[in-house]
């Protein structure tokens, strides 16, 4: 992110508040002094907030640059200090109670200590009137990475932790004073060697420069109405959403507008930046919240580097209202008492679709008609002024209540231009009803298994025209496989494929469809669209031999082929390696190309990626005994980190359920264009991070990406050039553990003490922390690191490999009363990991 720039707003003598809010304004004919501007000002004339180090100050005051071993604090330079223990702790000194408290300075440590009132003793950090013994004698520990605890009798009488500060040269790393530890290699200048002997990035402190935006939203420059019965039945439910896109980030922040809103305001916490503004109803049945569908953006470069109080959303939009019609008349349901028992559910989507759009604005919105305007099914909405194209498709196509009118997406002729109210708008569909059957070699399909009822699908009918109707149709079993559908006038294409959902055909048709072209100037009846199929079957090789088992073959082991045809249409049979990796299938006369895919297959030794076979498969006949050999080279090796097994994964291993989750995912990508890239899964069943998989031929960018939690980092590895079988390959990444803590504008994040303070909410996160290196170009996953309850002074630590992160926070956990961004904020320091 760009460093923050001047809020400029437009004086006006009737609200001199509000430089209060958002700084002075950059009209050369105010002046920027104490009565303009909270901040301090600028050379240029201009007022800054005056909390960054390179612009320091307030009360109108010149902006000082704060020193390299400073930071800017309440509007003044102060030297820069560290923590030295958590907010709120407390310890004994020599019978006398020690708090942790925050200094003039900015930073926490402890105060003088103080004798306990009366007879009261100091055991355990608090003043109490007998003590107990707090530990083990004997036993020590670390308080702080300069002061060891050790056990023993303290003046209380009891057992307590007893401190002393660290001699020079030493560090408390686990429990006790000691020489630092050395790593081996020597770490990089900048980072220290910790007790685990790891190379680490300590005391790192994350700031993000956040404002608070507030404002009320308008349509027309009106409060939105809505259904407020909805509100009383949905209480906690939202209306709208007001999203702030800063412009040289990307970043997206959104606030709700909840139901509680009547005057529909909204707040939402953002980094210092420029802002454009959207605007969009939320999709809640019922709500009836006046607003245009549309994600609209309503604002452009709002400049937010101080809180803003009150800024005005207003969205222009336009009533537009009609209705649709069938063939010239009101549209009927196939089930007239269909709304009777579900008078809310809706029938008939009207689309409407601008050709351009700003970046989140969507292109189409959708206006429904439901139950409630069925008598005319008529509509009406908002809409923003523009051009629009408008389509009108079944709510439900495969819905047996109706209503009849055309199964897809027909565009209407006419375009649509709002620059103020439309109303009595007529979309009218014109369609002819087509019926007949489906046979297969001039014979009615049968079923793979199971008998036929009205309620199972057998087949779809996938259809179009060139004038950019689409659309599909489920054809219910009937004894001769009838159907029966409304299609406009006019040639139109239809693909008749298996009804059979998740990949599992529930009928003989042929794997790939057939595209069968009807033309239709009035009711059609007795059409029959006949596939004519030749049976294929044949078996899958690895190297001209049977493909090895890992482990024992399960019903989840399923792998497809894929038959794809020169000219369009595509299709699959799959098999498990139960079959003896044996396929069969039917598929019409044409030039295929051949993919296997492994799907959930992980029992056998196949390529565990998508695999082309080079020969085009030609169907002209019945074909057995084809062979798809899969060529390949075995390809075995380790994955390391700084030279050892990867490590922090462990707790995730071995959680229920995860015994064969994915650790690691290893990628090939083959050079060249159109080439294909393959990939093998490091799981919890390999905690040694060893692979071994098959690669045809090549030569690959090598990519890991990681899966699951750990120090074991993604990147790029030398590229490999595989042409025989490769055993003891070794693909091994430097990281460092950094570690440090968040602030938000130089102080602790806010957080509701009673929330963490809950034993249940230990493990909520309260940030998320996105790392990114500037160099990541093909890496898009990054680093993430998250902050929790149990973490103390907002701490995280996270495995990064050597380079320069920008780093984004967003506020995990919401209701914990904490003041991260409602989005992912831009740390605007870059982090820098040697």
């Amino acid at each position: 992110m760009t460093s923050p720039r001047p809020f400029a707003v437009i004086l006006s003598v009737l609200l001199p508040l509000a430089f209060l809010v958002a700084g002075c304004s950059d009209d050369d004919t105010v002046e920027c002094d104490a009565s303009t501007c909270s901040g301090c000002c600028q050379a240029d004339g201009t007022c800054a907030a005056g909390t960054e180090t390179s612009a320091c100050g307030v009360g109108g005051a010149a902006c000082d640059t704060c020193g390299g071993a400073q930071r800017c604090q309440a509007g003044a330079c102060v030297a820069s200090c560290r923590d030295a223990c958590n907010e709120g702790e407390a310890r004994c000194e020599a019978g006398r109670r020690s708090v942790c408290e925050r200094g003039a300075n900015g930073c926490l440590a402890f105060t003088a200590a103080q004798a306990c009132p009366g007879t009261q003793v100091c055991s355990d950090g608090a003043c109490v009137d007998a003590c107990t013994d707090q530990c083990t004698a004997g036993a020590q520990r670390c308080a702080t990475n300069q002061r060891q605890e050790t056990c023993q009798t303290a003046s209380s009488g009891c057992l307590d932790w007893v401190g002393q500060d660290c001699a020079a040269g030493e560090a408390c790393g686990t429990t006790r004073c000691e020489a630092p530890p050395t790593c081996t290699p020597e770490c990089p200048a900048g980072l220290t060697c910790n007790a685990s002997r790891v190379c680490e990035l300590s005391e790192v402190v994350l700031d993000s420069r956040l404002a608070t935006v507030s404002g009320h939203l308008t349509v027309n420059g009106a409060v939105p109405t809505y259904d407020t019965d909805f509100c009383t039945r949905s209480p906690g439910a939202n209306l709208a959403m007001v999203t702030l896109k800063e412009k040289d980030s990307h970043a997206e922040f959104s606030a709700d507008v909840p139901c509680g809103s009547s005057d529909f305001r909204f707040s939402a916490r953002v980094p210092h930046g420029t802002y454009d503004v959207y605007v969009k109803p939320m999709e809640q049945d019922g709500a009836a919240v006046q607003l245009s569908p549309f994600w609209v953006r309503v604002k452009v470069g709002v400049v937010v580097n101080a809180d803003v109080a009150d800024l005005q959303v207003d969205e222009v939009a336009h009533a537009v209202s009609g209705k649709v019609t069938f063939n010239g008349s009101v549209p009927t349901l196939a089930d007239p008492a269909f709304c009777a028992s579900n008078p809310t559910a809706k029938l008939v989507d009207v689309i409407f679709r601008r050709p351009a759009v700003y970046e989140l604005e969507n292109p189409e919105a959708t206006v429904s008609i439901d139950c409630a305007h069925r008598g005319e099914f008529d509509f009406e909405t908002l809409l923003p002024p523009g051009d629009f194209r408008v389509l009108v498709r079944p709510h439900h196509p495969a819905s047996p209540a109706g209503p009849r009118i055309l199964p897809g997406r027909l565009l209407m002729p006419d375009p649509l231009t709002v620059s103020g109210p439309v109303s009595n708008l007529v979309y009218d569909e014109v369609g002819y009803p087509v019926s007949g059957r489906i046979t297969v070699n001039g014979v009615t399909p049968t079923l793979r298994s199971g008998t036929c009822s009205s309620s199972r699908i057998v087949a779809k009918l996938n259809f179009r025209n060139t004038a950019g109707y689409t659309g599909t149709l489920d054809v219910p079993c009937t004894p001769d496989f009838s159907f029966s559908l409304l299609v406009p006038p006019g040639t139109l294409s239809l693909d008749v494929m298996d009804g059979g959902d998740q990949n599992v055909p529930v009928t003989h048709l042929p794997a790939v469809g057939l595209s069968k072209s009807i033309t239709a100037s009035g009711p059609l009846t007795d059409v029959v669209l006949d596939e004519v199929a030749y049976p294929v079957s044949g078996r899958v090789t690895v190297n001209g031999a049977a493909p090895q088992l890992k482990r024992p073959c399960t019903l989840m082991d399923r792998v497809g082929v894929i038959f794809s045809r020169e000219g369009g249409g595509y299709g699959w049979t799959f098999f498990s390696c139960g079959d003896d990796f044996r396929f069969s299938t039917a598929l019409p006369a044409g030039t295929y190309q051949v993919r296997l895919e492994p799907f959930y297959s992980l029992a056998a030794h196949l390529v565990e990626s998508s695999y082309v076979f080079p020969d085009p498969l030609i169907v002209s006949g019945a074909m057995s005994d084809v062979v798809l050999d899969q060529v390949a080279y075995p390809l075995s090796g380790r994955l390391t980190v700084n030279g050892a097994t990867p490590t922090g994964h462990e707790t995730y291993c071995g959680q229920t359920g995860n015994e064969r989750a994915e650790l690691m995912r290893l990628w090939f990508y083959a050079t060249g264009a159109g080439q294909a890239s393959f990939h093998t899964k490091l799981t919890c069943s390999e905690p040694d991070f060893t692979f071994s998989t098959l690669v045809p031929a090549g030569t690959y960018d090598v990519y890991t990406a990681r899966r699951a939690p750990g120090n074991a980092s993604e990147g790029f590895f030398p590229r490999l050039t595989l042409s025989a079988p490769t055993t003891g390959l070794r693909y091994d990444r430097t990281a460092r553990l950094v570690s440090g803590k968040l602030t938000v504008n130089d102080l602790p994040p806010t957080v509701d003490a009673t929330y963490c303070a809950n034993p249940s909410n230990q493990d909520s996160v309260l940030a998320t922390l996105q790392f990114r290196a500037s160099d990541m170009a093909l890496e898009q996953r990054g680093y993430t690191a998250y902050v929790r309850c149990r973490d103390p002074n907002f701490g995280f630590s996270v495995w990064l490999p050597p380079g320069r992160y920008n780093v984004s926070v967003q506020q995990g956990t919401a209701g914990a009363g904490l003041n991260f961004a409602d989005g992912p904020a831009l740390v605007p320091k870059v982090l820098q990991v040697p």
